[in-house]
């Protein structure tokens, strides 16, 4: 028999084996189920299609990095069949900078479709849970067959380099902030974008030994703008998300450090949650999408004496979808402009009233197929389009 080696390695890694709970345990090795369900999203098979033949396939796992437990905690507001009044808190638990090699033994033919669809997957992959995405590629350099048994295999496979000393930094951080509505000052922040955005930005704080390192020996009150990180030093992206009546309204958002809940006013938020994110992608992965953005282009006679207009017409917008996703790093398999809105808000408090910014918001959702992996990470993380500070460009991504 022929066994086929491969790589499971993530900042985080969760394989639970029981029933879902508001406790949510993980396994210290990868299951036969999750690695089932892997293989299957690369093979492109559905949950109606049969898995017979990849249950049967004997596995066996090497521990190479145990890592070490964390635990997210994450509000939910009911599920499929029920919406409760009040948010329902689950703890689900991870495996943070865990590696594993994982041997599968089988025939010769079936573990070379398995290792060719690992190194071009139909779906993305995923360990575990969706939201943990492998750091490193699933297939090995140079192939993972080996025509020796499985027990043999990985005893004799060399092991990865030692795991890098210090704490692990994720790619990027995911967070969501439900809003009470019925505080004095949500209803401002949610008027305004502008006011969203400095309440965001004050999630991240300074280290107070840093507030007047531009004004040593000052004995001036320190400005916002010292206490509080800038939007681009944490390549800050939010987007407002309201759902149907009565479910409240919650800000979407995502940075490259962890925000400090602490730091926001005592029932500003009915719930908060947050979870890092590693982004991994490959060419031809798929992903659905979801992204608001401004489609404006730059008129060559600047007319009107406006540097930017407003694309006009939904079939215009996603033309304009369509040219700017290449120079982000993917091409639109198929979008739909679900909303469309003028956004008008007053950008600063001493602003003149009687002209205020006004912004064309664009709400685009569908299929996406990345074509420069490197370009989508960027995009990712630093955003998509214009007016980014107002809750653009935050590109979020899903399972097709």
């Amino acid at each position: 028999m022929t066994t086929l080696l491969i790589r499971l390695a993530g900042t985080h890694q969760s394989w639970s084996s029981g029933p879902r709970l508001p406790i949510q345990p993980t396994e210290r090795e990868p299951t036969a189920s999750g690695v089932v369900g892997l293989l299957a999203c690369a093979l492109g098979r559905t949950r109606s299609e049969p898995i017979d033949d990849l249950a049967r396939l004997p596995m066996g796992v090497r521990v190479d990095r145990e890592g070490r437990d964390t635990i997210d905690f994450q509000t939910a507001f009911g599920g499929h069949d029920a919406r409760p009044a009040e948010p329902v808190l689950t703890e689900k638990h991870y495996l943070a900078d865990a590696s594993f090699l994982v041997g599968l033994e089988g025939p010769l033919r079936q573990l070379q479709e398995i290792e060719g669809a690992l190194r071009r997957p139909r779906w993305p992959l995923y360990l575990g849970r969706r939201a943990c995405i492998p750091s490193l590629p699933a297939w090995l350099p140079g192939g993972g067959l080996r025509d020796v048994p499985l027990e043999v295999a990985l005893r004799q496979a060399a092991a990865p380099a030692p795991a890098r000393e210090g704490p692990v930094q994720a790619a990027v951080w995911l967070s969501r902030m439900v809003l009470n509505t019925r505080r004095w000052d949500v209803p401002a922040d949610l008027r305004n974008p502008d006011a969203m955005h400095r309440r965001l930005c004050r999630l991240f704080p300074r280290d107070p030994v840093d507030w007047f390192a531009d004004a040593p020996g000052s004995l001036q009150p320190a400005s916002e703008a010292r206490v509080t990180k800038s939007r681009a030093e944490v390549s800050l992206l939010w987007r407002l998300e309201t759902p149907p009546h009565p479910a409240p309204p919650y800000v979407l958002f995502q940075a490259t450090e962890a925000p400090r809940w602490d730091a926001l006013p005592a029932g500003y938020a009915r719930g908060t949650d947050s979870k890092p994110l590693a982004l991994a992608a490959i060419e031809g992965a798929l992903f659905r999408f979801r992204l608001r953005a401004t489609p404006v282009y730059q008129p060559d006679d600047h007319s009107r004496g406006r540097r930017h207009v407003a694309v006009k017409g939904p079939g215009g917008r996603l033309e304009w979808l369509d040219r700017r996703a290449a120079s982000w790093g993917f091409a639109v398999v198929g979008a739909t402009e679900q909303r469309e809105s003028m956004v008008k808000f007053r950008n600063r408090a001493d602003s003149d009233p009687s002209d205020p910014l006004k912004i064309v918001a664009s709400l685009f959702g569908g299929l996406l197929r990345v074509t420069e992996p490197d370009s989508f990470r960027r995009a990712c993380v630093t955003g998509c389009g214009r007016c980014r500070p107002y809750g653009f460009g935050l590109l979020s991504l899903g399972r097709p």
